[in-house]
């Protein structure tokens, strides 16, 4: 085994920094880096890793919203319906009420 490889206390050192802490790393490059080796390209699989998974949670995020924005614009479409539906009948009413107020003054 060489003097940078990978071992399982490496992998759970590294596993521990944050997101921040391995761009800092994989940012100084692997020879200003505390990391050498395989233990340098670890942090950067680990960081690409890290990213992924944020896109993946924005990702799921941003379908969420567009489910729950599809969800209110069917609930809108249905209250205009009903709203609309209301309306037809209040103008049917308004035109029964018109029609036999006519009736009612024509007999007199």
């Amino acid at each position: 085994m060489g003097p940078f490889k990978v071992t399982e206390e490496f992998k759970s050192k590294i596993d521990t920094l944050s997101k921040e802490e391995l761009r800092q790393e994989v940012g100084k490059g692997e020879r200003l880096s505390q990391y050498k080796g395989e233990r340098f390209a670890y942090c950067r699989t680990r960081l690409e890793d890290l990213e992924q998974q944020e896109k993946e949670e924005q990702r799921q995020q941003d379908v969420s919203h567009k489910q729950e924005e599809l969800s209110l614009a069917r609930e809108a479409n249905q209250i205009s319906r009903r709203a609309n539906n209301q309306s037809l009948f209040a103008i049917i009413i308004s035109f029964i009420s018109m029609i036999l107020s006519i009736i009612a003054l024509c007999k007199h």
